[in-house]
């Protein structure tokens, strides 16, 4: 018999979304989004596993947290969270509520949310 992992729900949006690596760092768009990671879309391939930092924005308020490559294509890069502590996955968790509380109130998710990047920080 099969086994299947639980699956935490995911949230189709349209977000800014910075990776920063050591090479640099990629400005994209996140597509969708649940408590375990992101799907991203960047003008160039990431290379699988490796980490960085991403930050991601949502009616005022910004995740920032680490992320390893889980896979990556031509057209998207799949993230997981890297969530250390509790701590983390509780800021992870509070950020996702956000974002399903707006798709239940009918709040258009895109990339018109307020956040721009300014020094290599999002804000």
């Amino acid at each position: 018999m099969m086994s299947f992992a639980h699956r935490y729900p995911r949230f189709m949006v349209d977000l800014p979304v910075a990776f920063f690596q050591a090479e640099g760092m990629l400005s994209g768009r996140c597509s969708d989004i649940s408590a375990t990671g992101m799907r991203a879309l960047f003008p160039r391939v990431v290379e699988r596993n490796s980490r960085g930092r991403i930050v991601v924005c949502h009616a005022g308020r910004s995740l920032d947290l680490e992320a390893r490559v889980v896979y990556s294509g031509s057209e998207s890069s799949g993230l997981e969270f890297v969530c250390d502590t509790p701590e983390l996955q509780e800021v992870v968790s509070n950020f996702i509520a956000a974002v399903a509380e707006s798709r239940q109130r009918g709040v258009l998710l895109s990339m018109s949310t307020r956040c721009r990047i300014e020094s290599g920080e999002f804000r």
